[in-house]
């Protein structure tokens, strides 16, 4: 009996063994590190005592990149790539000379935004994990699940720092799918110089990109039919966004303007994948559905989009008063056979951040319903007005409540403390100077705006309370 459990130690032993050698990148440092007695610093320059001493309630990235300069020089019109170093500290409590938690190695950076990335101070970024061939490469990153692509937003024209997230929060708890996010704090190394607060770039947002994939947006490969009768029964699988279109900076299939003046482009299939006859399988569908929407029954429209799921982003994006919901950042997708879904990029110019035609943006009035001609084409379908006067009942009793709001800001708050004041402190530009076309509350701290976002919102169920009814009537011809 102890020999064959000898063996069996022996064997588990093995296998450990070659686990570590087979997926060394898996392999959390505080194991890999501590157990081997071994450490591993972050930079061979001096750190300051000031940031010594600072003890970091959120993970700290550590960005070491030679070519810095390169990417964030936003006269470039492509987007140069460059290789760096990241180091992670993802701890309940986490210091700069620490041990990291995890070391990336050769990570692709590249710069992200068109106008964030010329008009403002704090540069947003892709990163990309791949293999020495160039292929990617899935990775666990923090705490989300292992992919190649991640965004580091910065947080910049949204003084409270939270409006992003906190849309992805409410559309990750009301629909299949959204993108999953995480503050934390970063640092850039500046070649040649110790590592002080000067390298401190502030507070970000790491976030999962919108793509195709198993842990993202999960359907299956693009699938083409030869029979027009078959089309949305055996085709499907594609992305494709409303947004602004760079030819210089989206690496996406721009779609011609449809016979309904509305543009796309087409994210998955991939742009050095997609075929010219792909792209056009994917047009002939969107303008089926499209048809349906703009002059078909409510029967048709049924056919080809998932109502509720729609109802609940319109009401989400409604409810924060998002500026460019159905105008910019939003991204449809479908499953072979599966019916048009919606989720949303973009949040920051929202909840009472930007209101270009009043003086202050306040919490009354509709704004994706009315102003937009997306969202007012499918009220003018019955069925969907019950939809979403339904699914506006459901989501304020939990989702939306002003219980689960009030909490959410208050949580955020607590781990946002001091972090957002380090951020303040880095950019204070951002509550001294006019920025264009957000709306200047008169706050001096990230914290004061987010206080902001909470009245705001609780005033703003209420009045959804009052005049959701009023969806059946919308008129909007004031805006045409």
């Amino acid at each position: 009996m102890d020999k064959k459990k000898g063996i069996l130690l022996l064997v588990c032993l093995i296998l450990l063994s070659a686990s570590a050698i087979l997926i060394p990148d898996f392999l959390n440092y505080d194991i890999g590190y501590k157990n081997a007695q071994l450490e591993m610093s972050i930079t061979d320059q001096p750190i300051s005592e000031d940031l010594l001493n600072t003890n970091f309630s959120l993970p700290v990235i550590y960005i070491k990149c030679d070519d810095i300069a390169t990417i964030t020089d936003h006269t470039i019109n492509h987007r140069p790539e460059v290789k760096a170093d990241i180091y992670v500290f993802n701890r309940a409590s986490n210091q700069i000379d620490d041990i990291p938690s995890h070391v990336y190695k050769d990570v692709t950076l590249s710069l992200r935004g068109v106008s964030s990335a010329k008009h403002r101070q704090k540069k947003s970024f892709n990163l990309e994990f791949s293999n020495s061939d160039g292929s990617s490469l899935n990775m666990p990153f923090l705490d989300f699940k292992a992919e190649s692509d991640f965004v580091l937003y910065a947080p910049y024209i949204d003084r409270s720092l939270i409006r992003n997230y906190l849309g992805y929060e409410l559309q990750r708890l009301a629909l299949d799918w959204a993108p999953e996010s995480q503050f934390v704090e970063v640092f850039i190394d500046s070649p040649d110089t110790d590592l002080s607060y000067k390298d401190y770039v502030g507070i970000y947002m790491v976030t999962e990109k919108l793509k195709k994939g198993t842990n993202r947006i999960n359907i299956r490969d693009f699938k083409m039919t030869d029979n027009s009768d078959k089309y949305f029964e055996d085709s499907g699988g594609y992305i494709y966004k409303l947004d602004w279109y760079s030819p210089e900076h989206d690496n996406v299939k721009r779609l011609e303007k449809n016979k309904f003046g509305n543009e796309y482009s087409v994210v998955y299939p991939k742009l050095k994948n997609i075929t010219e006859e792909q792209a056009v399988f994917i047009q002939k569908e969107i303008e089926m559905a499209e048809e349906a929407l703009y002059n078909g029954t409510d029967e048709e429209l049924a056919k080809y989009f998932d109502l509720e799921q729609i109802a609940r982003n319109m009401l989400v994006s409604e409810f924060l008063k998002n500026h460019e919901a159905y105008s910019a950042s939003t991204f449809f997708y479908r499953d072979v056979g599966g019916k048009i879904k919606v989720v949303q990029w973009d949040y920051d110019l929202g909840t009472g951040n930007m209101n270009p035609y009043t003086d202050e943006p306040t919490p009354e009035n509709f704004w994706v319903l009315n102003y937009w001609p997306y969202p007012y084409a499918f009220l003018q379908h019955q069925n969907f007005q019950h939809i979403m006067l339904e699914q506006w009942n459901i989501l304020r009793q939990d989702i939306l409540s002003e219980e689960n709001i009030v909490n959410m800001l208050d949580d955020l708050e607590l781990s946002l403390c001091d972090a957002g004041v380090r951020n303040d402190l880095t950019y204070p530009d951002a509550f001294t100077s006019k920025i264009f076309a957000i709306y200047d509350s008169g706050v001096k701290s990230s914290r004061e705006e987010r206080q902001y976002v909470k009245e705001f919102l609780v005033e703003r169920g209420k009045w959804l309370d009052e005049h959701i009814s009023e969806i059946t009537n919308i008129d909007r011809s004031m805006y045409e």
